[in-house]
């Protein structure tokens, strides 16, 4: 034992050297392999920029032959295409009218929703005449509406009974 402290005594600044030599060689190959492992990240990263690239060039590609295409229709009438509803049968509701079918469609220039059954929820969404909603429910004035839009998206809010007229 005392030998060792002998040692230690005589060599401590050499094998402070070491240790540092030993801890950068470690901290040097760490380096070198997180290094690696970057540059393989950047490589998939720009792989995938790529394709994502792609992709959003055929989307407008896709868009541009959509708007171009002459069968293009700024209404919905695929929806009544979709229900066999010929628009030269429809005719005006009453309240009393209402509930016996659920398709209706918008009687007022611009009709807003709601997002509960109460004015004061109005929002900035809205449907122009002639669009066609599904009814859900109804609650007092108001009633819960589904619209799907030409692109198939589709809405659900309230809006005003009065607003509307029935498909019969």
């Amino acid at each position: 034992m005392l030998k060792i402290k002998q040692f230690l005594k005589l060599h401590w600044r050499a094998i402070i050297v070491i240790f540092g030599l030993l801890s950068m060689l470690i901290g040097l190959t760490n380096s070198y392999y997180e290094n690696i492992d970057l540059e393989d990240e950047v490589y998939t990263l720009k792989k995938k920029n790529e394709e994502l690239e792609s992709e959003l060039e055929e989307c407008k590609s896709l868009k541009n032959d959509f708007e171009s295409n002459s069968s293009y229709q700024l209404d919905n009438s695929h929806i009544l295409q979709d229900f066999n509803i010929d628009n030269s049968q429809n005719k005006s509701s009453t309240n009393s009218e209402m509930g016996s079918s659920n398709l209706y469609f918008v009687k007022e220039n611009k009709v807003y929703f709601y997002s509960e059954p109460n004015i004061a929820a109005i929002t900035n969404s809205y449907l122009i005449k002639g669009d066609v909603v599904e009814v859900v429910s109804y609650n007092g004035d108001f009633c819960k509406v589904k619209f799907t839009n030409k692109n198939y998206k589709t809405t659900i809010g309230y809006i005003l009974v009065s607003e509307l007229e029935m498909y019969k």
